[in-house]
């Protein structure tokens, strides 16, 4: 989901009226102002799935609702050069749980649907892969497993997402 997007979830959830554009424009900024302050880190293994599927020639994909300058600040470069595709917020008219992030992605890698899997950790995502015909495994990183339901697969963490990998790709097991 764009970052706007999300905003007015949340205050439609709240049963509050959401902002104008303006006001909306003005919270974004301060999120992706907080966000870019704050020091962010990779989840644990994250580095070595993402190296590992690079370097056996996978195509990878990062397709997110953040803006580009805020990937640019949360991922170092040296893994964003490990991915063949970036999508953000910015390439898309319709985000998550809209399939045009995925079907964006999966056109500029030349992949087909029913060869892609994604990786994703919130139901948007999930529904917009699901629709865009790739299969799905979701990761228990930010919600629970009741909020995850609709993907073909669940991990806890990246640990057993490379465990999963590895079990599919056996050949990853010995890469570094």
């Amino acid at each position: 989901m764009t970052g706007s997007s999300s905003v007015i979830d949340i205050f439609r959830e709240k049963g509050i009226n959401p902002p104008d554009n303006d006001e909306l424009t003005n919270l974004q900024n301060l999120k992706d102002k907080i966000f870019e302050e704050a020091q962010i880190s990779l989840y644990p293994g994250i580095r070595d799935i993402i190296t590992r599927l690079s370097s056996s020639g996978y195509k990878l994909g990062l397709v997110t609702g953040s803006f580009r300058r805020s990937v640019y600040h949360s991922i170092p470069p040296e893994i964003l050069t490990l991915f063949d595709v970036t999508v953000t917020a910015e390439d898309v008219t319709r985000g998550k749980p809209d399939p045009e992030p995925y079907i964006r992605a999966m056109q500029k890698c030349g992949c087909l649907p029913v060869n892609t899997l994604v990786v994703e950790n919130a139901p948007m995502g999930i529904a917009a892969a699901k629709s865009a015909g790739a299969r799905c495994i979701a990761i228990k990183t930010t919600l629970g497993q009741d909020f995850l339901s609709k993907s073909d697969a669940i991990v806890n963490d990246h640990v057993e997402l490379m465990d999963f990998f590895i079990r599919r790709i056996p050949q990853l097991a010995g890469l570094k």
